[in-house]
């Protein structure tokens, strides 16, 4: 089988807005953090990736937030945030409040940088 779940040390890397259709990215621009990137996620819900980054270790872009549903529920999930430097990137900042209001079932509000 594959090699388990990781991440690449900590540092700086570039994040690829995937879906530019969803509330959450809509009109975002790929933008760089300083975080890890992990991979090898393991789970058995079917999801979009909304963004990903390239990993040193696996060379593959690796999903680092995704949406799916649970029942009623709305599910966002993100890989991002292991600091707070994560979070000096206005687009990382904008994913996360789109996100809350999007899981609340809420009119998500578009705020460009």
């Amino acid at each position: 089988g594959e090699a388990k779940s990781g991440h690449d040390a900590f540092g700086r890397f570039t994040v690829n807005v995937t879906q530019l259709d969803h509330p959450i990215t809509s009109g975002l621009n790929d933008f760089d953090v300083t975080d890890e990137l992990y991979f090898r996620q393991d789970g058995s819900q079917p999801f979009e990736p909304l963004i990903t980054g390239h990993s040193k270790k696996t060379d593959r872009d690796e999903p680092l937030a995704a949406v799916y549903r649970y029942g009623k529920g709305r599910i966002f999930q993100t890989l991002l945030g292991h600091s707070e430097k994560t979070y000096e990137a206005f687009e990382a900042c904008e994913m996360l409040r789109r996100a809350a209001a999007w899981s609340a079932n809420r009119r998500v509000q578009m705020i460009e940088p």
